[in-house]
């Protein structure tokens, strides 16, 4: 079970649940908030992550790019270490 901290719309959607527990199912209230709710439910799953992918070649970028720094620092190294850096794929 994951534990986050309750957002907005959280609150929006535990609203509609108690306001589905006044009305009875037969009331047109009840079928408008339940596609309220549907609506809601799908807008709150929809998550944008971040690919794992992109994630590796950023790290790996910067400890590349942090061994070039120390190297530089302490030996005479001419060279530029964003040519070194991987570019992403389109």
């Amino acid at each position: 079970m994951k534990f986050r901290k309750e957002t907005k719309l959280d609150k929006v959607v535990n609203n509609v649940y108690e306001e589905l527990l006044i009305n009875t199912p037969e009331t047109q209230e009840f079928k408008q908030q339940i596609e309220n709710l549907e609506r809601l439910i799908a807008l709150n799953n929809k998550k944008t992550r971040v690919s794992p992918d992109t994630v590796v070649l950023v790290v790996g970028n910067l400890l590349g790019i942090l061994v070039i720094v120390m190297y530089e620092n302490k030996h005479v190294f001419t060279s530029k270490a964003l040519s070194f850096t991987l570019k992403p794929k389109n």
